[in-house]
């Protein structure tokens, strides 16, 4: 089996993308499925997907990242960018964020508060299949897990989500993404939260 990695943790600062924590050793060294999860803010600590670190429910290994700002890693991408543009000749770099997940393998799942375009704007450095889940929709008053129970981003759809990646890469069978949503009782024909 392959492992998944979950970004996690961009500091607001260039070259801020450090590793908070692993839940299982290194998703790299292991042979269990592969993906990798974007996490920013107070984010962190409600949507770690606990159900793919534990490796217990759906056998898939995590590498846990915080991202404090994807803002920040959007200017370090374009500033490699354009020196690469400007020095064709001299070695090529490679932006924080290409750095950071060259030896993860697996797609990456990335969850915030905000909405999907602000998690997306990093979409350019990411060497491999990319999915954003965010708050995409109207205003609304309730609590924080609440609100993210109905904009989707909790652990269990950040779970979902990175399960679907996996799946999408032939990875693990797409009846395991079937699987969590009936464990974690989410309807898959409730209205799109961005429209409601």
């Amino acid at each position: 089996m392959r492992t998944m990695s979950i970004l996690r943790c961009l500091r607001a600062h260039r070259k801020a993308f450090s590793r908070a924590c692993t839940c299982s050793p290194t998703a790299a060294a292991t042979e269990s499925p592969a993906c990798s999860c974007s996490v920013r803010g107070r984010s962190c600590a409600k949507l770690s997907p606990r159900p793919i670190c534990s490796g217990e429910d759906f056998g898939v290994a995590a590498d846990v990242w915080s991202v404090p700002s994807f803002t920040e890693l959007r200017r370090d991408g374009i500033e490699v960018e354009r020196w690469n543009m400007l020095h064709p000749t001299m070695p090529q770099r490679r932006s924080y964020v290409e750095y950071c997940l060259a030896d993860r393998p697996g797609p990456v799942v990335a969850a915030t508060d905000y909405i999907r375009a602000f998690a997306d704007q990093i979409r350019p450095f990411v060497p491999r299949r990319y999915r954003v889940l965010g708050t995409d929709g109207y205003g609304r008053s309730d609590y924080r897990a609440r609100l993210r129970s109905f904009f989707e981003i909790d652990r269990h759809y950040l779970t979902v989500a990175a399960l679907r990646s996996l799946a999408e890469e032939e990875q693990i069978p797409a009846s395991a993404v079937e699987a969590a949503l009936k464990k974690y009782d989410i309807d898959p024909d409730k209205p799109n939260p961005a429209t409601v």
